[in-house]
């Protein structure tokens, strides 16, 4: 077999095989009613545990102008959120998840995505967000995004083994 042949075959596979996973998943906004699943979802995940956001603090947050709620679901469970909020002309990222099991799938990259437009309608100029240091595949996802490093945030999470300091990236956004 050709070699173009094999990879043009390789590509296609890989494409399908991404919109059917995708199909799988629904993006929905974050509701009032869906911040006490929200929290219980939350709580399943030990790596959550120093920033889980409380019912009172979601919903307060949701009711505000310039909020992003997004859940991801597969079949009426909640497998992903984003939650961020923008400040004048900047909008930072509070926190982005995707439980375990469903990660290298595209969800976070298609959540992120939806955040950029959701900024590109409101005349955001950056994104700004910060990430546990230690966090190496986190801060490869955002640098493969195009966020860049633009500062240190020291001791900033708190774990087990004591303070981690919070890598600052941004991203300009294009309208």
């Amino acid at each position: 077999m050709n070699a173009s042949i094999r990879v043009i075959q390789v590509i296609t596979k890989i494409f399908f095989t991404t919109i059917h996973i995708m199909s799988e998943f629904v993006l929905k906004n974050l509701k009032k009613k869906d911040c006490s699943s929200l929290y219980l979802f939350q709580k399943k995940f030990k790596e959550l545990e120093n920033s889980i956001w409380k019912i009172d603090d979601l919903k307060s947050l949701i009711s505000k102008q310039g909020c992003f709620g997004k859940l991801c679901f597969k079949e009426k469970l909640i497998v992903a959120f984003c939650i961020g909020h923008i400040i004048f002309d900047i909008f930072e990222i509070y926190s982005i998840f995707v439980q375990p099991v469903f990660r290298r799938k595209g969800i976070a990259k298609r959540i992120l995505n939806e955040c950029i437009i959701f900024c590109q309608e409101n005349n955001v100029k950056k994104i700004i967000l910060e990430v546990d240091i230690k966090n190496d595949v986190a801060k490869k996802f955002y640098i493969l995004n195009q966020f860049k490093n633009c500062g240190v945030r020291k001791d900033y999470y708190y774990n087990e083994s004591g303070r981690n300091d919070a890598q600052l990236m941004e991203l300009e956004i294009i309208r």
